[in-house]
């Protein structure tokens, strides 16, 4: 069933909102960021890459949170952001 199309990319959860937009002209969708894992060549630390965020997520705010996290030691290792056009959000390494 096709759904909608955001600009800044990221995937919809479920289709339970997109067949409740379709039948009853409203719906509400839940977003994810589109990831993936590197390894480095040395294989001693691992990053998380995010390529797409869900629209209308805040890129400094969601860069911020993840500071938070890894000073929270809920995420390990030292944040790293950058942006990029293949990577338009933070890296996180951990070993």
């Amino acid at each position: 069933m096709p759904g909608p199309d955001f600009p800044s990319g990221g995937f919809i959860v479920g289709r339970a909102g997109i067949q409740q937009a379709y039948r009853t002209g409203r719906g509400a969708l839940t977003l994810r960021a589109r990831v993936r894992i590197e390894e480095h060549k040395k294989g001693d630390k691992v990053s998380i890459v995010i390529t797409e965020i869900p629209y209308q997520v805040n890129k400094a705010r969601l860069i911020e949170k993840i500071a938070e996290l890894a000073q929270e030691k809920v995420v390990e290792g030292s944040p790293t952001c950058a942006t990029s056009p293949t990577a338009r959000a933070c890296a996180s390494s951990s070993s």
